[in-house]
């Protein structure tokens, strides 16, 4: 419920919302990386691998959402892309 509504509230507000765990859970499911890869020890935080694919993805969506706000605006125009797959190590 509580992702749903993030969403939500973001989409009334016009803001755009990067969401993190389904970033990771695709991670997990798409690429095969392991949670142990993603989180520290403490079951909470990500490791610098983390950080850096979710800078990285975070990182294109703005350049996508600069590049789209420099456009001519078309219907259903605002929809980010997906983030990049993470590279491996």
């Amino acid at each position: 419920p509580m992702l749903k509504l993030i969403a939500e509230v973001g989409q009334q507000e016009n803001v755009p919302v990067i969401a993190r765990y389904a970033m990771m859970k695709a991670w997990k499911e798409r690429d095969g990386v392991p949670l142990s890869q993603m989180i520290i020890l403490d079951g909470l935080h990500l490791t610098d691998w983390s950080y850096k694919c979710f800078a990285q993805a975070v990182a294109a969506r703005l350049a996508a959402g600069l590049a789209q706000a420099t456009r001519p605006t078309k219907p259903g125009a605002g929809a980010l892309p997906e983030p990049p797959a993470p590279a491996m190590r």
